[in-house]
């Protein structure tokens, strides 16, 4: 069976287009996190651990982008254009949620997927793509 050329992540142009998207996931997590540390009601200790969630991510998207080469993975079922979309679907979310429970519960598995990017882990980002569609939907 021939390989999928689309196949996310599949070489390192496509793994730096990734690392975009969460550069966007990122944004979105700091601009959300400015606008609700306005209000009274929110705790101080899950938006301090959802700005080092930020921190991390953007950590992460840097070795990404340094790194693009030896992060691709093979074997991963979704195509590139639709990871893209996922992900960018995920920064909306982030970017509308008015909870930080909400936005906890997904940047933990969006972050995970990111951490995951590595050869040999195709069925697990596989795993993890499935998981962020769920997250999002939920």
């Amino acid at each position: 069976m021939p390989k999928n050329p689309n196949a996310a992540l599949s070489n390192a142009k496509f793994v730096e287009e990734i690392a975009d998207c969460y550069e966007s996931i990122a944004d979105s997590l700091h601009t959300v996190l400015r606008e609700l540390s306005d209000q009274v009601n929110v705790s101080t200790e899950k938006a301090y651990a959802l700005i080092t969630e930020e921190y991390g991510l953007r950590t992460r998207l840097g070795i990404l982008r340094a790194d693009a080469k030896n992060r691709t993975v093979a074997s991963v079922s979704i195509n590139q254009e639709d990871l893209i979309k996922l992900l960018n679907e995920t920064a909306v979310f982030i970017r509308t949620s008015c909870s930080l429970d909400d936005i906890s519960y997904v940047l933990n598995t969006a972050t995970v997927l990111c951490i995951s990017f590595s050869p040999g882990k195709g069925e697990v980002v596989n795993y993890l793509v499935s998981r962020l569609e769920i997250d999002i939907k939920r």
